[in-house]
């Protein structure tokens, strides 16, 4: 652990400590979100063009593995978003309306991802071959999209532009345009994605690298092991220019923290280059290997180039020597590791384009299979470069990261950290495991079967094509299946954003919580046999639109911090636990859900199905008592972390509302798939359960406007009165609708109503609380940010709809039209009429 100032909150190690390790982790996945899917249309391109069934069956299989990591992406990644209002209040509250358009540009990209991720993995089965294809095109240049969000938020931190301060210090005069595009960004963007394709190429590519070392040396092989390596192989080169660049720009624009990658202690010509070696406090350096002049060479071409020193600035102002020290390493250790693959591209060019053969030596073989992991090291260590080379900064000589740091007891963050590495063992151990069952089970189908051993009937004699019925899943007995004015301000612009947040509220409510709703159910199934049928429809009707649809909450995020940085800073300041708490159920749920999916044992199916059952049913709670705590005003600006906050009377009744209301929206949600499935018995089983959800829900709406009469005043005024009022009766007439509905068994109608009756739930209480954000101590125009971020944020979000809209749409269609389905263990397989001998 990195020493800190004597004179840093308690708090500030351990708050490091934890975005660390959970952002080390996130960066595992992120060069397969980035990267894998160009590297699997290059290989679905390749099988189309070429009628190659080899390169349509790892596409495939390609596109199961994408999902699972970009399942278990979005938990993490929603975590960081957690962690920003958590762990640094301070940073998004003073600067969220600066550089927070970049997130908001990276939510958007990651919303339209994950549309396009379920669309293109869910239509192997339904959509034409082309068609298929061409709605995948755009998945690369969504992911170069979300890239750029974050560089540009990250680069602003590194080299802040943009923006004056008044005479409070606060941001003001807020330019976009500039905070996005910093001197910086253009070669940390592209060193960044250059990165995720290389590691991405070298980690496919090392798994077919181990099977051709265990002799499994056929085509598919081949196939599998060429492709990724080649794109890798050939941007390695240009990842060494990019590097440099990089390394030029920091030279120039962050003398300081290039004088921590390189340990110069003082500014001077002519000085020499340390190949790993300590820096000690006194100035002195230990150990390494000492190359004279050479630091002054690469920085400027020429022994003559002066480059600063850490003295230069006060020691409160720079890296200490141990955090120099380990940039340093960290930076050393990357090029080195750039060094061995550009030496590894090499090899492999040298004999690739002129023999069309693989390299024979098994060394080299050895070495591809290293590849990927010396890959995913060098990115960790890219990111501690970039991280801890900017100490003790958070915004580069604007704010310190103990300004920004939660008020948080020490003692909470590290039970919290500690809590955090169990999760996250057990995430990425499950993961693992189940990639590696995966492999496993599509070797075994591989493989050739004994004599007599029936084999699954192929569904088409080509990889794609329709079957000539819906599987309806496992059979009952006797069935077969079938087939969401501030001062110096306008007050248009905060009014707008605030309806824009309010409506993803909306949104999420009705979507996510239809998910949650699923996996209440699922706690509630039963036993094993009892529970099959219920669980099964469950995995079906929620496989291809989860993920998005839990891509709301952060949107509503970005919402905040951008347009609204204090409320942010407030709300996770205040309720730090309860949203601390949602955030790692987040994890556990969509983890569990992402991993039970491909598993066939039962032990690890009720393992996973009890961590996601039992996750839907805590987090929505804790997200609906961090809202009763905004509704009841206890979360003023200023408050720190206390029960007060979020163990009230109207928390704990908002809890267990969007507990009961997100069982209501799946009951309804999983009674009209199952008429779509084919599954009679199904209908009744949830419509009942979704009767028997709006009764309770009902209930606790009447308790609520009780409880709020003497515990939230304000809003309590609002639903009783004007709009709010209007929307309470609104919510009231689509509950009769959908309870007559359900009863009458009317199709698809039930659905509408009852997403009606969440709505406008949640829409009254927006307008309830109106013009507060927090009754009664921020109103919306107090708590907006300037009014060039508002303009920025709006026209993002405008922009980004018009795309987004109509993606959603369409999947949404093709799901409910049966166009989407999982795919089966037969298409994960070579196919008969064009077996692949060894797979």
């Amino acid at each position: 652990m990195v020493p800190l100032l004597a004179d840093a909150p308690a708090q500030l190690l351990p708050a490091r400590e934890l975005m660390a390790f959970t952002l080390a982790c996130h960066i595992i996945l992120v060069p397969f979100g980035v990267a894998l899917p160009l590297i699997t249309l290059v290989m679905h391109h390749r099988g189309l063009r070429r009628h190659d069934p080899a390169a349509l069956l790892l596409a495939r299989r390609w596109s199961a593995v994408m999902a699972v990591q970009f399942a278990v992406g979005v938990v993490t990644g929603t975590v960081l978003s957690f962690e920003f209002g958590l762990l640094w209040p301070g940073l998004m509250g003073k600067w969220g309306g600066v550089f927070g358009i970049g997130f908001g540009v990276e939510a958007w990209a990651f919303f339209l991802e994950a549309v396009l991720i379920a669309i293109y993995l869910y239509g192997w089965r339904r959509l034409k071959p082309r068609t298929h294809f061409l709605l995948g095109l755009p998945l690369p240049v969504v992911a170069l999209l979300g890239a750029f969000g974050i560089l540009a938020a990250n680069s602003w931190m590194n080299t802040p532009q943009g923006f004056t301060l008044d005479a409070a210090g606060k941001p003001v005069h807020v330019q976009v345009w500039s905070a996005i595009f910093t001197p910086i960004f253009g070669p940390q963007y592209w060193h960044f994605v250059v990165a995720m394709l290389i590691t991405a190429g070298y980690t496919v590519a090392g798994v077919y690298a181990v099977g051709w070392l265990r002799g499994r040396r056929d085509r598919y092989h081949r196939l599998g092991f060429t492709v990724p390596f080649t794109l890798a192989a050939v941007f390695t080169p240009v990842q060494f220019l990019l590097g440099d660049s990089l390394a030029r720009s920091v030279f120039h624009k962050q003398p300081v923290k290039f004088a921590a990658t390189e340990i110069v202690w003082r500014t001077d010509t002519r000085v020499p280059e340390y190949i790993f070696g300590r820096l000690h406090p006194d100035g002195s350096i230990s150990g390494g290997i000492k190359i004279p002049q050479f630091d002054s060479i690469l920085a400027g071409f020429t022994p003559d180039t002066k480059v600063t020193g850490l003295t230069s600035v006060p020691a409160s102002d720079r890296p200490t020597a141990t955090q120099a020290t380990i940039v340093h390493w960290a930076f050393d250790l990357m090029v080195v590791l750039g060094s061995l693959l550009i030496l590894l591209a090499l090899w492999y060019g040298w004999g690739r384009p002129r023999r069309r053969r693989l390299p024979a030596s098994p060394w080299f073989f050895r070495g591809a299979a290293c590849a990927g992991v010396a890959s995913v090291v060098a990115v960790e260590c890219g990111w501690i470069t970039a991280e801890v080379g900017r100490q003790p900064w958070i915004v580069y000589q604007h704010m310190r990261i103990g300004e920004a740091v939660t008020a948080t007891r020490a003692g909470s963050l590290w039970i919290m950290l500690g809590l955090v590495v169990v999760v996250y063992v057990f995430i990425f151990g499950s993961l693992l495991a189940v990639l590696l069952k995966m492999r496993a089970g599509w070797r075994l189908a591989d493989g050739h079967r004994p004599a007599g051993e029936r084999r699954e009937a192929p569904e088409t004699d080509t990889p794609y094509g329709p079957r000539a019925g819906v599987v309806a899943g496992p059979p009952r007995s006797g069935d077969t299946g079938a087939g969401r004015t501030h001062r110096g301000r306008p007050a248009v612009m905060p009014a707008v954003i605030a309806v824009v947040l309010l409506l993803a509220v909306a949104a999420y409510a009705c979507a996510g919580g239809t998910d949650y709703g699923a996996g209440f159910w699922d706690l509630t199934a039963g036993g094993a046999e009892r529970g099959k049928r219920p669980r099964w429809l469950i995995d079906h009707a929620m496989a291809p639109v989860w993920e998005v649809n839990n891509v709301w909450l952060v949107f509503i995020f970005v919402l905040m911090w951008t347009g609204f940085p204090v409320f942010f800073q407030t709300v996770f300041s205040a309720m730090w636990l309860p949203l601390a708490l949602a955030a790692i159920g987040l994890v556990l749920r969509g983890a569990g859900f992402a991993l039970r999916k491909p598993l066939r044992r039962i032990a690890g199916r009720r393992l996973y199905g009890a961590v996601f059952a039992i996750s839907s049913l805590l987090t929505p709670f804790f997200l609906g008592a961090a809202v009763g705590g905004i509704a009841s005003g206890r979360a003023v600006p200023g408050t720190e972390a206390s029960a007060h906050a979020w163990s009230n009377p109207t928390s704990i009744l908002f809890g267990l509302i969007a507990i009961v209301s997100t069982a209501f929206l799946g009951a309804v949600f999983l009674a009209g798939d199952a008429v779509r499935f084919g599954a009679p018995d199904l209908v009744g089983y949830f419509r009942w359960r979704a009767l028997g959800s709006l009764v309770a829900l009902a209930v606790l709406a009447a308790i609520m406007l009780t409880v709020t009469r003497s515990d939230a005043p304000h809003v309590w005024h609002g639903l009783t009165h004007g709009v709010g009022l209007g929307l309470v009766i609104l919510a009231g007439v689509c509950s009769l609708a959908t309870g007559w509905l359900l009863l009458r068994r009317s199709g698809a109608w039930p659905r509408i109503t009852a997403v009606g009756v969440v709505a406008a739930a949640v829409l009254a209480w927006g307008a309830a609380q109106r013009p507060y954000l927090i009754p009664t101590s921020l109103t919306v125009a107090d708590g907006a940010a300037a009014a060039s971020s508002l303009r920025w944020l709006g026209l993002v979000t405008l922009v980004a709809a018009l795309v987004v809209g109509p993606a959603l749409a369409l999947l949404y269609w093709l799901d409910t039209h049966g166009e989407l389905e999982p795919l089966s263990d037969a298409d994960l397989r070579t196919e008969p009429d064009h077996e692949d001998p060894t797979g």
